[in-house]
């Protein structure tokens, strides 16, 4: 039998609603970033670490890359969370910036578009959206996108962790 776990980070709850889904869905264990060295990671055959993506850094995703070694003889899977639609061409690019070239392919990667919700976001990240949006608006690059962060949103769905669980069942 697989043993599952799933770790998440998750600033503004989008991470952590899609981790509690993968644990329903696969029967996982599953672990918030700060009790993450509680546990006994010999128990278990996949590890699944989720993390937000904010201005292209995904959160504690130092921490994952740093267990890849530990971790070598399980199967991995990283999966992201952010505002960014999911056939945005960037997802990808900008998840890969947060590895170095030898990291990248040790571990299966998934995207999932979470949203914004700006009730549970910290000051500084409300006001850097502000500058984003106000650069957008001025520069009138991306009017659509500079109105759609202007409140909250949310895209999470539960369909979005199909891959990624079917990925784990094999």
């Amino acid at each position: 039998m697989n043993k599952v776990l799933v770790i998440y980070s998750s600033k503004t709850g989008f991470t952590r609603k899609y981790a509690k889904w993968i644990c329903e869905a696969l029967d996982a264990d599953i672990l918030e970033y700060n009790d993450r060295e509680r546990v006994n990671y010999a128990h278990y055959d996949t590890i699944i670490f989720g993390g937000g993506i904010y201005a292209g850094k995904i959160n504690n995703i130092k921490w994952f890359r740093e267990k890849l070694s530990d971790f070598k003889d399980k199967k991995c899977v990283l999966f992201v969370s952010g505002a960014m639609p999911k056939k945005s061409p960037d997802v990808m690019k900008n998840i890969k910036k947060n590895f170095k070239p030898g990291e990248w392919g040790k571990f299966k990667v998934f995207y999932m578009q979470g949203g914004l919700d700006y009730d549970h976001m910290e000051e500084m990240d409300r006001i850097m959206l502000t500058g984003f949006r106000y650069a957008l608006k001025i520069s009138k690059k991306d009017e659509r996108m500079a109105n759609m962060i202007a409140k909250s949103f949310d895209f999470a769905t539960q369909k979005d962790i199909v891959p990624l669980v079917e990925y784990c069942l094999k």
